[in-house]
């Protein structure tokens, strides 16, 4: 059984946690699961939750990478879609330093793909991060959940075959890199 422990503050586009938050969710005994929405309000430039509240940010992740209390991240888009991270064996592996090279190095490869010019600004940007948390699952660092809606879904299965290109000349580059271990490519 669960219990609720407690709101948020914040700002439009983050929020902090309380300090009784804070420290249940850095208990690893504790076995938290963070539900949060993702309310679909533009903000120039942040990839991920743009317009359509989109799926798991860097920052989402970041929660679950670095509060070994937290088990799982949950966001609820704008649109219906809902994203989740499930922390796993191998999560103590993810870092906030892999996190952000692994999306620099997508952004590079998603630019080689042409995938930005294939829809509207606020779908592309919510797809990196969507390719980028399914590479994080297939490398087995955390089990990613998708339930997709309208525009998003459609995206996603239009572009399937790019989407799962550019996730291999991800992982490619990061082994060779070694930024990620050689079993990465098995």
């Amino acid at each position: 059984t669960g219990r609720e422990l407690g709101g948020t503050s914040g700002k439009e586009f983050s929020v902090q946690f309380t300090d009784e938050m804070n420290d249940a969710f850095q208990n690893p005994a504790n076995n938290f699961i963070v539900h949060h929405n993702h309310p679909g309000v533009k903000q120039p430039g942040l990839l991920g939750v743009e317009g359509i509240g989109g799926t798991l940010s860097g920052a989402d992740l970041n929660v679950l990478v670095t509060h070994r209390g937290v088990n799982r991240v949950v966001a609820h888009g704008a649109k219906g879609s809902t994203y989740s991270a499930t922390a796993t064996r191998a999560s103590s592996s993810l870092t906030p330093e892999l996190l952000s090279e692994m999306d620099r190095v997508f952004s590079v490869h998603w630019d080689e793909a042409g995938l930005r010019a294939l829809g509207s600004g606020e779908h592309v940007k919510q797809a990196r991060f969507h390719a980028r948390n399914q590479l994080l699952d297939r490398l087995g660092l955390i089990k990613y959940e998708s339930e997709l809606v309208g525009e998003s879904a459609e995206y996603m299965a239009k572009n399937k075959i790019r989407l799962t290109k550019t996730m291999n000349g991800v992982r490619k580059q990061m082994v060779k890199e070694g930024t990620l271990p050689e079993a990465a490519l098995k």
